[in-house]
């Protein structure tokens, strides 16, 4: 689940928070896609809920936007045409929203220094980020870590990541750390953990500490030093869970190495494509569910190429751009 749907979930089910709602805001202040018509308009209907926003305020756009509820316009012949009641609720949301965006930077309406939500994205190269409260994250190669500028008014302190990311939580009495993905919530307290959401489902490894993960359709797990867990909500099922000493081949990557033990030939050539941003074809597609054990260096592709050959006893040529193993 993106950031975007996480707080739609909450919005409908009326659990949107005042800070989350600047948060929406600014994800689709410059939005103009078709799913966003209910969204813009579920934001109109909660403006009464925001203490803030002064009543004469609240009338002058309402009142602007009463202009746009009529559902007969003009086109540019002078023919009147009716628009369908969701082309109504776009104009009237994107109104709203708008309005409300403008009427925020004034210091008598909403707050006076909305809270920014900031998001990092990595391409080809990692990134450590040092966040509001302290605590560390090392992002992945096509990862996308979002979280707001400032937790001092916040009940708790929340990330949203997609793709794969390292974190080491400062502990903070009172105000719990959550790490939101597609498919669960981590609740931590002070801790350091892995969390891999690249593909179908979301991977977990806890190295120090103790974590929960929330889910929608499997309930509460509690998380111990050296536990591995692997949960997809599109299938809802728990895929593995585990204990596992061997850190290194879920941490390992923001060591510069990628490690591997019996892992299938399929799975390992995933995260070489994750890594080096590269396509791979495979030939034989017998090699794919053969076990191998090895380690590859994370910024060498031409490194990694070589030991995947010995390892695997297979040829790999790169040609426009694939690699393909023979």
């Amino acid at each position: 689940m993106s950031i975007k749907e996480e707080l739609l979930h909450k919005l409908f089910y009326g659990e949107c928070s005042e800070s989350e709602l600047i948060q929406l805001c600014n994800i689709l202040k410059d939005s103009k896609s078709e799913e966003d018509l209910e969204v813009m308009q579920v934001l109109w209907d909660q403006m009464d809920a925001i203490p803030t926003i002064e009543p004469s305020v609240s009338t002058r756009i309402r009142s602007q936007i009463e202009i746009m509820r009529d559902p007969v316009l003009q086109d540019r012949g002078g023919k009147a045409k009716t628009i369908s009641r969701r082309a109504l609720i776009w104009k009237c949301g994107v109104a709203a929203s708008i309005l409300l965006l403008i009427a925020s930077l004034a210091s008598s309406i909403w707050m006076k220094d909305a809270n920014k939500l900031l998001t990092v994205s990595t391409a080809a190269e990692r990134h450590e980020i040092v966040l509001p409260d302290g605590s560390k994250v090392n992002l992945n190669l096509n990862s996308t870590l979002s979280y707001l500028s400032d937790w001092t008014d916040t009940d708790d302190r929340v990330v949203w990541l997609e793709g794969e990311a390292f974190l080491n939580v400062k502990k903070q009495n009172g105000k719990k750390f959550h790490v939101k993905t597609k498919d669960l919530t981590v609740e931590v307290v002070g801790t350091s953990f892995n969390v891999n959401c690249h593909r179908e489902e979301t991977e977990i490894y806890l190295e120090e500490g103790k974590i929960k993960l929330h889910m929608a359709e499997a309930g509460i797990q509690e998380m111990a030093p050296g536990d591995l867990f692997i949960y997809s909500s599109d299938k809802a099922q728990i895929i593995e869970q585990r204990s596992d000493s061997a850190k290194e081949l879920y941490t390992g990557w923001k060591d510069g190495h990628l490690f591997f033990r019996d892992m299938p030939i399929g799975d390992v050539l995933n995260r070489i494509e994750e890594n080096y941003a590269v396509k791979i074809k495979v030939l034989n597609q017998n090699l794919l569910k053969r076990p191998i054990s090895t380690g590859v260096p994370t910024a060498n592709l031409e490194t990694a190429v070589a030991i995947l050959e010995k390892t695997m006893g297979v040829d790999i040529a790169l040609s426009d751009g694939v690699l393909v193993i023979n």
